[in-house]
């Protein structure tokens, strides 16, 4: 009997094997019907941007998500940041829009790089996934990554001046509330000989901290997603606006913000490799006609730098007539004048060549400023060895932080040097001379719930 029982144990699991035999290539086949067509082109450049032309063919059911697109280094390792389009897909459709990823953000390998498309449904589930090997080319990406890195450094001077948030004033409170709440407390109702009331104090004290807490971070903008944000604009009307950004947000969660409806291009200053291809640092995402940034932080106030593109040129005269400058350099002496012809005021202006450097403070639009070595507030003839990017990002900062009066202008000096770095960028000749003016509560950048400390600079070059 028992072995009359062993045998059809045995029969029945062979039956059982044999069905999950047969039915392994219908599921494998299934898996291996992919419902999508994706296909990548890269379209002429119209400036500092890769124009990906993206394509799409839903064979299968009505899909809806985002075509998440990740740029890919060295070894096919893929960078921090997700650029993401918010599509409709229904039975049977074809969708093809263009993806801008700004030149700056790319790598300064000689290699080409690597695009990984995916595409995630409505639920956030995996639908497709495709790579597009060598599409970005090399182009002139080391100069680009020199000057990304030169802006990124100035980036990490600019928000922290005096209206970034002070943790030493937020220390003071919490040290005071521990000593009075405990020794102190004690010992001056043991003196009015109402020690009976300590537990009553304690609330009351631990309540008033708590208030005068929450007062230093509201002055200190805690509450919101705190954005630094500086626009440069090259005057001769040929360009668009590049805006170069620093934030940061109090809580750990993931946010976002939406930029102005001018900006149709959107990315990050610096890429880390990323060790998980699935998920990101950094998040750009467009849905519809306008642009969305955030991060995924890894911790309260993480620091974080972007950069957005505007899609049009500044009209030409846009800032009224512009800078108008005539400047000589003889033995060793700057002479001439600058006349602010647009129609803002510049808090400091730069005149910069090749040779030298000097920052002026003050000229109000339609006024004139003559040029010497005495009126400025910053002179330097060494300018020439190490180039002006890094000699401004160097020694030019050096001097404003050991400086007491100009160190309380760190914002708009550090705005004023993402200026000046981009103007030199901007000429190919080495023999340079500029003029850059930087501007105070210029036109936000963000259209969203956020705190915005916003600068511009403006530039010529002859």
């Amino acid at each position: 009997m028992k072995t009359y029982l062993n045998k059809k144990i045995i029969c029945g699991l062979g039956m059982l094997l044999c069905i999950l035999c047969m039915a392994a290539p219908a599921i494998a086949a299934k898996a291996a019907d992919d419902s999508f067509v994706i296909d990548a082109d890269l379209l002429p450049s119209d400036g500092d941007a890769y124009n990906l032309q993206m394509t799409i063919e839903n064979q299968g059911n009505d899909w809806e998500g985002i075509v998440r697109i990740k740029v890919c280094g060295e070894y096919d390792k893929c960078y921090e940041t997700a650029y993401d389009t918010a599509i409709v897909l229904p039975e049977g459709s074809t969708k093809q829009f263009v993806v801008k990823i700004p030149m700056l953000e790319k790598s300064d390998s000689n290699m080409s790089s690597t695009i990984m498309v995916t595409l995630y449904d409505g639920k956030s589930h995996k639908s497709d996934e495709q790579i597009f090997k060598n599409i970005l080319p090399t182009d002139d990406s080391y100069k680009r990554g020199e000057r990304n890195n030169f802006i990124y450094s100035m980036l990490e001077f600019f928000g922290n001046g005096i209206g970034r948030l002070n943790f030493n004033g937020l220390r003071v409170i919490i040290i005071l509330y521990v000593f009075f709440a405990g020794p102190m407390l004690y010992l001056i109702l043991r003196f009015l000989k109402k020690r009976d009331l300590y537990w009553i104090s304690v609330t009351v004290t631990a309540l008033v901290t708590i208030f005068a807490v929450h007062i230093a971070g509201r002055g200190n903008e805690v509450v919101n997603t705190k954005v630094y944000s500086v626009t440069v604009r090259n005057l001769a009307g040929n360009y668009g606006d590049i805006t170069f950004m620093h934030c940061y947000d109090a809580g750990h969660k993931e946010w976002s913000l939406k930029l102005a409806e001018r900006y149709d291009c959107a990315g990050v200053l610096k890429n880390r490799y990323n060790d998980d291809d699935d998920t990101y640092y950094n998040h750009i995402l467009k849905e519809g006609d306008r642009i969305y940034f955030g991060v995924k932080p890894e911790q309260n106030f993480d620091d974080c730098y972007f950069q957005a593109l505007s899609g049009q040129a500044a009209a030409e005269g846009s800032a009224s007539s512009g800078i108008e400058f005539d400047i000589d350099y003889t033995n060793d002496k700057v002479t001439g004048e600058v006349e602010n012809k647009t129609d803002y005021d510049f808090k400091y202006f730069a005149v910069c060549s090749s040779q030298y450097a000097a920052i002026y403070k003050g000229l109000p639009a339609g006024e004139k400023c003559e040029l010497s070595e005495e009126n400025s507030v910053y002179f330097s003839r060494g300018v020439s060895g190490d180039g002006l990017p890094r000699f401004y990002t160097r020694d030019v900062m050096r001097t404003i932080c050991n400086d007491d009066t100009l160190s309380d202008d760190i914002d708009a000096l550090s705005a004023l040097g993402m200026g000046v770095i981009e103007a030199d960028y901007s000429i190919d000749s080495d023999d340079k001379l500029f003029v850059v003016g930087v501007v105070e509560n210029w036109e936000k950048a963000v259209d969203d719930d956020c705190s915005e400390t916003a600068y511009g600079c403006l530039y010529s070059v002859k």
